[in-house]
């Protein structure tokens, strides 16, 4: 088993546009529905290079008016 990539690596990769399996690095990634709970959102998410499963965890940031 591969190390997991970092929490802080994996959130920088999402925010410049790169969503990347943190189990072997492929960016073959897709998501299901988001849920939302008070002022969280979170979002099931697979790879398909290797079918490693993880939770993207979400928290409001503003409202748009």
């Amino acid at each position: 088993m591969s190390k997991l990539l970092s929490i802080h690596n994996y959130v920088e990769m999402v925010k410049q546009g790169t969503p990347i399996c943190p189990e072997c690095r492929a960016e073959d990634c897709e998501g299901g529905n988001v849920n939302v709970v008070d002022a969280e959102a979170q979002q099931e998410m697979v790879c398909g290079n290797c079918g490693f499963e993880w939770t993207d965890i979400y928290e409001l940031k503003r409202y748009q008016p």
